[in-house]
């Protein structure tokens, strides 16, 4: 918890300017002679050999293999991006690795549209001036300061400060990992045990940047499966709320997330839940009931209520 707190509340990293290097794809920087990794090398940094297909000369190299992932796109490509310096951006190509459309609205929106340089494995690229991310390398490492200014560059661009956050949400996983079996059986519970709210059920099946944007900074208090979804939390405003359902394999990418952001979180573990398994999973109702007590009393006091079970702790 003391490691979730530090990285919540600040950032150590490095950005390093190096010349004459080849890149990939997955964020890895070499010369002639050496790839450069972290000390234990991992599968996602692929440096597959291939050809070089292009030269540059400032180029910017974030991310890894595995952004093709929602989540981790903006985690490990766009949130180091916001320790790179802006006159470094103005005339830098960017490596864009990720789901296509995700990374054309985003680079658009940031200014790199017409810098974007497409790149498949054993592609490489010359640039003589090369940045990267090390100490850490980008793999949900850049919180703090830096996921901060990446939400507020999104808010402030889709004018989402202007949206007052009302809406009481479920919304389960559309992936099969992780998905709430019993999500239908505790949306009617929570609606009879808290019937003066006006609860809703939204699928996520959000198409673009600036559709998603908008329907979650609508959120004041949001119940799902922990996942790549979440990530979309950095829309919301701050001092709104999120309860999440984790199995056994605490996620603390998305604890950094919510922390950073400063939207309140209360954390269900659910009993048997794989964190890669497709098995649908059950929820216990009276035991969730106490997080949504929780939360809402958050919502209207500042204060997390008296803890009067086992079962519930609170942390901060």
């Amino acid at each position: 918890m003391l490691e979730l707190y530090v990285d919540i509340n600040k950032i150590e990293a490095q950005i390093l300017c190096l010349r004459n290097m080849y890149t990939t794809y997955a964020g890895v920087a070499a010369n002639n002679e050496n790839a450069f990794h972290p000390v234990k090398k991992l599968w996602f940094y692929d440096d597959t050999g291939g050809n070089v297909i292009g030269s540059y000369d400032t180029v910017i190299s974030l991310g890894h293999s595995n952004c093709v992932s929602y989540s981790h796109f903006f985690q490990d490509t766009i949130a180091p991006l916001m320790l790179i310096p802006k006159d470094v951006w103005e005339n830098a190509y960017i490596v864009g690795y990720g789901l296509p459309q995700v990374v054309k609205e985003t680079f658009k929106l940031l200014g790199f549209e017409n810098r974007v340089i497409k790149l498949r494995m054993k592609q490489w690229i010359f640039a003589q001036k090369l940045y990267i991310a090390i100490n850490p390398r980008p793999y949900i490492s850049h919180y703090g300061t830096a996921f901060l200014n990446m939400s507020k560059i999104f808010r402030s661009y889709f004018k989402l400060q202007d949206i007052i956050p009302t809406e009481y949400v479920f919304m389960n996983r559309d992936s099969k990992m992780r998905k709430i079996g019993n999500m239908e059986e505790i949306f009617y519970a929570v609606k009879r045990n808290f019937p003066k709210i006006q609860w809703k059920y939204k699928q996520d099946d959000y198409g673009t940047l600036n559709e998603s944007s908008i329907g979650w900074a609508k959120i004041k208090l949001i119940f799902t499966p922990i996942g790549s979804n979440v990530i979309r939390c950095l829309f919301m405003k701050e001092k709104t709320a999120c309860i999440l359902a984790m199995g056994q394999f605490f996620d603390a990418s998305v604890m950094k997330q919510l922390g950073t952001l400063e939207i309140y979180t209360c954390v269900f573990v659910v009993n048997k839940m794989d964190h890669w398994n497709t098995t649908p999973n059950i929820v216990d109702i009276p035991e969730i009931l106490g997080l949504f007590r929780a939360a809402i009393h958050h919502l209207e006091n500042g204060t997390w209520p008296g803890v009067s079970s086992e079962t519930h702790t609170f942390i901060a």
